[in-house]
């Protein structure tokens, strides 16, 4: 069975280069399969983890071009200077929010180094009309690389390493 794009539990016994990957934003680290939608479950939109936000900012997690921001703000996918492109959705149907609880600090197009903020949303807001919470960080060209190597954890957005790629 192939490593490519899979997720692992440890680095594979070959690979060119390691990246670490910021957590984009404070909270829990968990399971993909956590999250309530068959799409994620999937992996249709490529390998990654769930966050369980304890924060309501988001950062950048790498030198990046914002390739898509979505008006209401609940997803924002990411394009790196090495072409890794990442999603990063906030809540479960957040987009029933319009935009409520979203202050945007980046717009679409924008290249921004790592650790600069995209955006800030209403934890409240987001508990009382979302399906879930949960958050996901996701690698849409995850059948590109060896491997993701997640770090299940509390982290701190922009601190710890979300997750591990393997090229």
């Amino acid at each position: 069975m192939s490593l490519y794009g899979c997720l692992l539990s440890s680095a594979p016994s070959h690979f060119k280069k390691q990246l670490r990957i910021a957590s984009p934003l404070s909270g829990r680290v968990r399971a993909l399969d956590d999250i309530p939608l068959l799409i994620h479950q999937e992996r249709l939109l490529g390998e990654g983890v769930a966050i369980e936000p304890t924060g309501y900012q988001v950062f950048a997690p790498f030198q990046c071009r914002i390739e898509e921001l979505s008006k209401t703000g609940e997803h924002i996918k990411l394009r790196s200077t090495q072409g890794l492109i990442l999603l990063i959705q906030i809540g479960v149907n957040a987009a029933r929010l319009h935009g409520e609880g979203f202050k945007f600090y980046a717009k679409q197009g924008d290249v921004l180094q790592a650790g600069q903020k995209l955006l800030e949303f209403n934890p409240n807001t987001l508990k009382l009309k979302a399906d879930s919470t949960l958050c996901s960080v996701t690698l849409l060209n995850s059948d590109k690389v060896l491997g993701i190597e997640p770090h299940y954890r509390q982290s701190l957005a922009m601190e710890d390493a979300l997750f591990s790629i393997y090229l």
